[in-house]
Order: structure tokens, then sequence, then C-alpha cells
């Protein structure tokens, strides 16, 4: 009989330079990444993910891992970029995905291994989770990775979309599948979850999003992308969605994992006529169809109007000509929430609109 060994792998954020984790710096999203060596699955790579609400870029963090066998390793920050989405739609720069990468030997060529985050602490607005504004709720996601030497078990994670910070309107939220491709895998399932606390404590009084509405809302995942939809949110601010992904070759189990986001809920669809970060641009009409007027005075002959998606995608990007306003074509766009972004000497000008079918 194969000895089956269950470890939890520990990960505990800390810095040496600028403190990105605890209480102080809450997580909005997260999930672990990982990969086997191929030709001996005992060695471990992983990536962690994790959108922090800060203020500046910082690379020099590192988080503590809890490796499960009695060992514990720091691995730095390989990498801080933007959440381009989140960013646009509250009209600041403070919200950065780092993503930590480190390597682990395990003594045992037959376990399973759950790779776990913890001593993290969730964003503190969720409206369902009855104790949402507590700042000490733990953030917990964890992987569950099966080596076995013998059989032909998954050697690499998914590779999904990165994990990010939803936007929404009180219309209809449509967020695309995560799923790119499945190396080492023929089949992979997700299914929303209860967030957790660590491996076997859930969240108290968690309530699916539309649990929390009720009513006409209606929330559902597609098992086989991921692409959530969301009918009706009811009430503005963020909301926690867990989802569970597992792994299957041929039929069997091979590995899972979860990840965790906030979706921020806006009143963007309700007859706003402006959403900006200042009083110096506006847009209208909004929601729009076909064109959409730009109302904004340009400093300079140089100034740079970007779209992007909800999910940060750059959709259309023009030279603002001189004058007080500028029309652009928003026809080929499909219907969901806009961020528009105008960078001009220097300034960076923000705001949002609603696509709507033409």
């Amino acid at each position: 009989m194969k000895k089956i060994l269950f470890i939890a792998v520990t990960v505990l954020l800390c810095n040496n330079l600028f403190a990105c984790g605890g209480i102080g710096q809450q997580v909005y999203s997260g999930e672990i990444q990982y990969q086997l060596n191929p030709l001996d699955p005992t060695y471990c790579s992983i990536d962690v993910r994790m959108d922090f609400d800060i203020n500046q870029a910082v690379i020099q963090d590192s988080i503590v891992i809890n490796w499960g066998d009695g060992t514990f390793g720091v691995i730095n920050a390989t990498d801080v970029f933007p959440d381009t989405a989140a960013n646009l739609a509250i009209g600041s720069n403070r919200y950065f995905t780092h993503v930590y990468s480190g390597k682990h030997h395990y003594p045992s060529a037959t376990a399973v291994y759950f790779m776990s985050l913890v001593g993290q602490y969730r964003a503190n607005y969720a409206n369902n989770i009855a104790s949402g504004t507590n700042t000490n709720l733990p953030f917990y996601i964890e992987a569950q990775v099966i080596i076995d030497s013998t059989a032909a078990h998954l050697t690499q994670a998914p590779l999904l979309a990165p994990v990010a910070i939803g936007f929404s309107s009180l219309d209809t939220f449509k967020q695309s599948g995560p799923f790119l491709s499945a190396p080492g895998s023929d089949s992979i399932v997700f299914d929303l979850a209860t967030p957790l606390e660590d491996h076997v404590v859930a969240v108290p009084q968690y309530l699916l999003p539309d649990q929390y509405c009720q009513g006409n809302s209606f929330f559902s995942i597609n098992h086989q992308t991921g692409a959530i939809l969301w009918t009706a949110p009811c009430t503005q601010g963020g909301y926690d969605v867990s989802v569970l992904i597992s792994v299957y070759r041929n039929g069997q189990f091979i590995g899972s994992y979860m990840r965790d986001e906030v979706i921020y809920v806006s009143d963007v669809a309700n007859g706003i006529t402006e959403q900006s970060n200042n009083q110096n641009i506006s847009v209208y009409p909004n929601p729009a169809s076909n064109s959409l007027t730009v109302s904004f005075h340009a400093a300079s002959d140089k100034a740079l109007l970007n779209i992007y998606s909800a999910e940060g995608q750059l959709a259309i990007q023009d030279i603002l000509p001189q004058g007080d306003r500028f029309v652009a074509n928003v026809a080929r766009l499909a219907a969901g929430v806009y961020f528009l972004q105008i960078r001009d000497s220097g300034e960076i000008y923000t705001s949002r609109f609603v696509k709507t079918s033409n």
C-alpha cells in the first residue's frame, strides 16, 4: 500500500524593507501555481500571486514558506506590476500584483502535499461575509499536489490568466474564464467554493453573492472555462469569491488548487454621467453604444487616450487632438464596463463608462 502523506504548507508574508502583508496590507486576490520536475517530481517550483493595496511597486519583499516537512524557506518577489483595471477603476495607482517564486525538494516520492497561504488577512469590506469588516480574518488558499514517481501524475498546474480584482456595475457582471491550457492533464473542472481560514476551517457566515442578494440575483461559474456570470448584483461594495480548480487525467483526479478574489460592485450603470478621479474629464453618454464623447482640455498635443476592458486589456488607444472634445468610436467593443485613461504632460486622468449592445 502506498504511503500517502498530507502536508500543509504554510505561507507567511514578511518584508525586509517594506511591510506588504499583515493587517496593514490586506490581500485582495491570490493563487498558487506549481510545477514538478518531470525527471524527479520531488523537486517542486511554486509561484504565489497576490494583489495588495499598496502605494508603490516594491520588489524587495519576501514570503516565508513552511514546506510542511519540518523546514522553512524564504522566497523573494520576482515581479511586481500594477493591476491596471483596478487602478483605473478607482483612479489611483495603489493596487499591485506581487509574484513570489521558490523551489523545494521533498523527501518522499509518493506523497500528497497541501501547499497553502496563511498568515495573511482578507480585504475587510466583503458584503457576503458577516465578519467581512474584521481586519484579522485570515486569507487562505491552497494547492493540492500529488507526487507519484510510479504513475503519470500532474507535473504542472493548469495555465490560467492572472488572478485579479474584479469590478462590476449594478447591472450584470461577466468575467472571462481564466483557463488558457492544461499541460499534463486532459480536463479541469471549476467549482465555486467556500473560502477558508485554514485547511479544515471555513470562513464563518459566508454567502455566495446571489445568496446575499437574493431576489432575481443569480451567480454561476462555467465548469469548463471558469467564466463567471452574475446577474442583478444588488448592493455596492466588495464580494469575496473562491474557486476550486480540480485537475484530471483519463478520469483520474490528480490535483487541485484554489483561487480567491474580491469583486467590487459600483453604481456605474445607474445613470451616472461622469465617473472620474477629478473634474478635468467627463464622458457621455454613459452608457454608450456607438460613440463616446470625451470632454477634456489637453495641455499638450501629445495627450494619449487609452481605453481598457474590465480585465485590464487595452481595447482602444489614440492621440487626443487639440481642443476640448474628442469622440471615440466604441461600436466594436463588447458590452461591459470599460476604463478610460488620459496621459497628458506627466499627469494621469481616469474615468469609466458602460458599453451597451449596438
